[in-house]
């Protein structure tokens, strides 16, 4: 009996480790306003989106806000993720809702995607 129940806590141990972050999408909106590809603010949203993607899965309670580094054509940026996640997961879910939000807000000022284990957003003004 106590062999079964070791077997039966391991199982649940084993499904929990393996868990993987829901990308399913909740609501994703874009800013009307474009920007073009050899703008400046391209390269600061690229910047935006990659320093949420790596930095946010280390900070506290996974909530993380970013800024472009120039002073011209200024991106800010904000990432969260669900706190049960691994950081890992949190890197994994990220990285799918930069690569979501740029494809659904392509070329667009400012964009958000709210995945069911993680949200990204960016825009040119503070918020």
């Amino acid at each position: 009996m106590a062999y079964m129940k070791i077997v039966i806590i391991m199982g649940v141990l084993l499904v929990a480790a393996e868990s993987t972050p829901n990308i399913n999408i909740n609501e994703w909106r874009c800013n009307v306003n474009h920007y073009s590809e050899n703008d400046a603010y391209a390269d600061n949203v690229n910047y935006v989106l990659t320093d949420l993607v790596k930095q946010t899965p280390y900070a506290l309670a996974y909530d993380y806000y970013s800024k472009s580094p120039s002073n011209t054509a200024i991106c800010y940026g904000h990432a969260t993720c669900n706190t049960a996640l691994s950081s890992n997961d949190c890197n994994d879910c990220l990285v799918v809702a930069a690569t979501t939000v740029k494809i659904y807000c392509e070329d667009r000022i400012g964009g958000m995607m709210e995945l069911v284990d993680c949200t990204i957003r960016y825009e040119n003004y503070p918020f």
